[in-house]
């Protein structure tokens, strides 16, 4: 998985190839809904994005994944600096020591104050870790 410390400003360099590649590229965007079509005018293949709920539609970052999709690379994730004990559970995290090791928070350790226990994603191990640890969200 690959991951990002700024959706916006790894979109603003993926729309501009995007711009670069419109001779034969376009894209169509439904403000309403938050999706957006890019589709490559010579092969007639297509991909689109949808923006979350949560979120405010943003046409760069829209286009960006979209045209990701449609070149067969991978999008990444937005990472965010934040303290642990503000997780729910579920949510999905890193560390900044090893940010390709992932885990999903479980809970507060009722026989611990002040600490979480966490499942790590690849092994399904699982793990304890300060309430206080600064880490990664990953959304």
């Amino acid at each position: 998985m690959k991951y990002v410390d700024n959706l916006f400003d790894w979109a603003v360099g993926v729309y501009d190839e995007f711009c670069n590649d419109s001779y034969r590229i376009e894209s169509a965007h439904d403000y309403k809904t938050g999706v957006t079509i890019v589709y490559d005018l010579k092969t007639g293949k297509s991909a689109f994005s949808k923006c979350r709920k949560d979120e405010e539609f943003s046409e760069e970052i829209g286009v960006a994944v979209a045209y990701t999709r449609l070149k067969g690379r991978e999008v990444p994730k937005e990472r965010k600096k934040i303290l642990l004990k503000n997780l729910a559970v579920g949510e999905e995290f890193s560390l900044f020591s090893s940010p390709k090791n992932t885990f999903y928070v479980v809970g507060e350790n009722p026989l611990k104050s002040a600490e979480v226990i966490a499942i790590h994603t690849q092994t399904g191990n699982l793990c304890r870790f300060d309430y206080y640890s600064e880490v990664y969200k990953i959304n």
